[in-house]
């Protein structure tokens, strides 16, 4: 993964639409930088939200019990209530750790434990962080105020988990700042809880019920063609800084790419491919992906495109 990090050919469309916002850029980064900035600028756009109705639903009564019989877990500080998608906790910590991922099961009732330490001690408090939920493959975004992640290793443990198809770190251009996503093979109950002494952020799964559960029609992703790991997500996600559906996500032969937005019709796709090519003269780096609910990214590459 760092040989590919280090080999990978940013495209000359790329590097010049980068160079020419430069100034742009040097805002995002110090936007980035800044966390209560990125607490409040993470957002899903109208399409997502739109699928979000029909996916998950915050059911606190169904997790009443939920962690009752896992030994080891602090006091309950708050449990997560998102709006259009996205929820916020914890605090700012400075130099913290992720530093260990739990996976509990209880039936068909499943938790994933985020441990946090300052240096060799546990955090009383967590760290700031927030989880972004989208769709189209169902998943969640957690951005965290960490300087490291010792625990990225555990992250494949969670495909043990019956519900999760996937855990993976998708890169940062700010050192503070620690980005994962968890993906789900289906839809899913969630319950996110904050806990202190010790600090843990508890995500709670559950199956949807089969009234729950609606037939969802295919999305239309654009999307930049399939990469390694490494600088150009980085610099796709700064260029698309004004899009509030970006995501970056891993294909299904583990490459990375940049989600610019989903739409419902391939044509509104197609009018947001124009406007890219007209604003940022990028079309080539840049597809139209038809995607199941529960389907993950093709592996497309630049030569197919």
């Amino acid at each position: 993964m760092k040989q590919a990090y280090y080999d990978i050919e940013i495209p000359k469309e790329l590097a010049q639409a980068v160079q020419s916002g430069m100034e742009r850029g040097r805002i995002q980064r110090k936007r980035m930088r800044t966390i209560k900035r990125w607490t409040t600028r993470i957002g899903v756009s109208t399409a997502v939200l739109f699928i979000l109705l029909t996916l998950t639903v915050n059911t606190m009564p169904a997790f009443a019990s939920s962690l009752k019989s896992i030994p080891g877990i602090g006091k309950l500080v708050q449990v997560l209530q998102f709006h259009n998608g996205s929820a916020s906790g914890g605090s700012l910590q400075g130099a913290a750790n992720i530093r260990h991922i739990q996976l509990e099961k209880e039936g068909a009732q499943e938790s994933v434990i985020l441990h946090f330490s300052e240096g060799s001690k546990p955090q009383k408090t967590a760290s700031l962080f927030h989880v972004k939920i989208s769709s189209y493959p169902s998943m969640m975004t957690f951005s965290m105020d960490a300087r490291r992640f010792t625990a990225i290793d555990e992250l494949k443990m969670l495909e043990q988990s019956q519900y999760i198809e996937d855990a993976y770190q998708i890169i940062s251009m700010d050192d503070s700042l620690i980005r994962f996503n968890v993906v789900f093979n289906e839809a899913v109950k969630y319950e996110i809880k904050e806990y202190e002494e010790p600090a843990q952020v508890v995500i709670t799964l559950q199956p949807m019920s089969t009234a729950d559960l609606t037939q969802k029609p295919s999305m239309y992703s654009l999307r930049t063609v399939s990469a390694p790991y490494g600088e150009s997500q980085g610099l796709f996600e700064e260029v698309l800084s004004d899009r509030e559906g970006k995501r970056i996500l891993k294909d299904e032969e583990g490459m990375f790419l940049v989600e610019a937005g989903l739409f419902h019709t391939r044509a509104e796709a197609e009018k947001s491919l124009q406007d890219i090519e007209e604003q940022l003269g990028m079309a080539k780096q840049f597809v139209i992906e038809e995607r199941a609910f529960s389907q993950v990214p093709a592996t497309i590459m630049a030569s197919e495109n």
